[in-house]
């Protein structure tokens, strides 16, 4: 009996004296914010950027961007080459005194090249590791996903992570969609439904590089004023100041205006487009649609509108719709989803005939001053209602004539009118999506008009 008392008491006494040995120190680790992922001269191997935090200049212990909000010190870019992220980690591992760990990671950003490619494998190394969080951002850049996070300088956030948080994942921002990596994951692996990533790019200067399109600008052109951006001189544009970083956008790109009801007189813009003097030369508009795990085109800020606008994924936007006046002047709503569309899929016929319902409230924010609404809002509610219809319509034909791919998912609501999942496969709902009819309804009524009333007898 009394072995046995000391026995217990040598083994309590082993346990509290052991360490914790395979524990790590938070002051141990170095938390790597965002990778960028770029094609290589070598085969099967990718140029791999690790952008991470440093914490003492974050807090603003450290004289070197500490405090300052331009970016400058806080984060720091290592680029190896590499056939995968992990073996891009391993060797940085031997560069700093500390362990990078992927836990605080924010967002990837593929180059076009890559994504064009296909990023399959990069989807399986995400999804696998317990160490990556599953909502991580991603986003495709036209210039180099080095280059991209080389020019991030936020001009008011210190925390990298936390400026990422709100670029890429603002409901107020309908320029760009909303995707994390776990829905792109479950989206590339589905039937159902396709996916979109943000467009990343950097911003060129005013007056240089002056007649040189951007990158993916070809690619982004629509009918809707999709076009890239051509290089504009300071001349063109409004004169701004570098010291005072103030973003400027030309007065004569060569986007060309939208004359269609929905956003009159707005320029479909894509990342890159906005030239500027800002110390931050990261910008981030449009959208990447993509079929399975590969890129197929491009789509504009305008564009990406009606794609959170049919998602009923924002809380409100600004859109400007043609007046009804002869002046063709602009007038500005302030749109609110009154609730989540509607959508119906029949597949009854030879072709899916899809229809969408969607429901929105507005608020005048911007009217011509001789323009006196208040006499027939009905007339301009019905204006609004077709402008609107007539922009889904046509951009949901874009994406089932031009790029073949339901980004929207109405394959989750065909899904619906089979008994059996394997029926649904058998229809093969990926083929049939590109033969489809679409039919929009909007409804739409104006909740406020404003605080100044006119009656037209003034």
């Amino acid at each position: 009996m009394k072995k046995n008392k000391i026995l217990v008491l040598v083994l309590i006494v082993v346990f509290m004296i052991s360490g914790c040995s395979r524990m790590t120190e938070p002051n141990d680790l170095a938390y790597v914010v965002a990778l960028g992922i770029d094609k290589s001269d070598i085969e099967n191997c990718y140029d791999i950027t690790i952008q991470f935090a440093k914490p003492i200049s974050i807090s603003g212990g450290s004289d070197e961007g500490g405090g300052g909000g331009s970016g400058k010190g806080i984060i720091e870019n290592l680029t190896f080459t590499a056939p995968t992220i992990y073996s891009a980690i391993n060797i940085a591992n031997q560069l700093v005194s500390k362990r990078f760990t992927l836990s605080h990671a924010n967002l990837i950003v593929f180059s076009k090249e890559v994504a064009e490619e296909g990023i399959r494998d990069f989807m399986e190394t995400i999804v696998r590791n317990m160490e990556m969080r599953p909502n991580i951002y991603m986003a495709v850049s036209l210039s180099k996903a080095q280059e991209y996070l080389t020019d991030v300088q936020p001009l008011i956030e210190n925390n990298p992570s936390r400026y990422y948080q709100l670029v890429y994942e603002n409901n107020y921002s309908v320029y760009t969609p909303n995707n994390v990596s776990q829905e792109f994951y479950f989206s590339q692996n589905s039937m159902e439904s396709e996916n979109v990533l943000p467009i990343a790019n950097i911003v060129s200067d005013i007056g240089k590089d002056e007649g040189k399109l951007s990158q993916g600008s070809s690619e982004g052109s629509s009918d809707s004023g999709s076009s890239g951006g051509e290089g504009q001189s300071s001349e063109g544009g409004e004169q701004s100041s570098e010291k005072n970083n103030i973003v400027t956008a030309p007065s004569a790109s060569p986007l060309p205006m939208d004359q269609y009801g929905f956003e009159y007189n707005v320029r479909n813009y894509i990342a890159g487009d906005i030239q500027s003097r800002s110390k931050n030369k990261s910008e981030t508009l449009g959208m990447a649609i993509f079929n399975d795990d590969k890129m197929v085109g491009i789509m504009g800020s305008v564009e990406s509108q009606l794609y959170n606008l049919m998602k009923g994924s924002f809380y409100s936007m600004y859109a400007s719709f043609e007046n009804l006046y002869e002046d063709k002047k602009s007038s500005t709503v302030r749109i609110e989803q009154a609730k989540k569309p509607k959508i119906k899929v029949d597949i009854s016929g030879d072709k899916p005939k899809i229809k969408v319902d969607l429901f929105l409230s507005g608020e005048f924010y911007s009217l011509p001053a001789d323009f006196i609404v208040e006499k027939d809002i009905e007339t301009y509610e019905n204006n609004v209602t077709i402008n609107t219809e007539e922009a889904a319509k046509k951009f949901l034909y874009k994406t089932s004539k031009e790029f073949e791919t339901d980004i929207m998912g109405f394959g989750s609501y065909a899904k619906r009118n089979f008994l059996t999942y394997k029926d649904f496969i058998d229809y093969n709902w990926k083929e049939k999506y590109p033969d489809s009819e679409f039919e929009i309804h909007v409804d739409f009524k104006i909740r406020r008009s404003g605080l100044t009333i006119r009656t037209g007898e003034e």
